[in-house]
């Protein structure tokens, strides 16, 4: 598990954890053979990050967004701790993940086949190694943050190449937040 820094200048690995399963953390002995300490236990890789996240923020780094994929994403103490610190994030989800919206909760999947072929909006994300990469994004509100003045979205990736593929992202930042500003910085 790692955890690093990116910003216009470039980025950089600011942190890491090795997530060990728990056949390794129940053998004593295997343990002190590979040099791990005694004290290690078994942690999830959203455990080790909140560790890791915790420690960068505890030393000021100046994280505007935290970003991973669903392992994070699909973590609601990980997310709910994130609001708690005020610290917007987008976090990939897959369609098994639920939101609530509109009073009742929604499987992610059920979301992404209920959208229309309107209200997309065409916008990069970012250069690639063959160039601009231009997706249609879609977000839709759904349950208030813990926060006052947030605001939590679902916000769908759909490739232009095919666009049944569709990638979802779980977001919560203040509520003058823009797609456009989201997709730029």
């Amino acid at each position: 598990m790692f955890v690093t820094y990116a910003s216009s200048q470039g980025h950089v690995l600011l942190d890491r954890e090795l997530s060990l399963p728990q056949a390794w953390t129940d053998d004593v002995g295997r343990c002190a053979r590979a040099g791990i300490p005694p004290e290690r236990s078994l942690a999830t890789k959203p455990q080790l990050a909140r560790q890791r996240l915790e420690r960068a923020f505890d030393a000021a780094v100046p994280a505007a967004w935290v970003a991973g994929d669903r392992v994070y994403g699909e973590n609601r103490q990980l997310r709910e701790w994130l609001e708690e610190r005020t610290q917007a994030y987008v976090l990939t989800v897959s369609g098994k993940e639920y939101v609530w919206r509109a009073g009742r909760q929604w499987p992610v999947k059920t979301l992404l086949a209920m959208l229309e072929e309107e209200d997309w909006g065409r916008l990069q994300a970012g250069d690639g190694t063959t160039g601009p990469r231009w997706y249609d994004w879609r977000w839709l509100p759904w349950a208030a943050p813990l926060q006052p003045h947030w605001r939590r979205w679902l916000l769908v990736r759909r490739s232009l190449s095919d666009p049944t593929e569709r990638t979802a992202y779980v977001v919560c930042a203040p509520a003058p937040t823009t797609l456009a500003h989201d997709l730029a910085g």
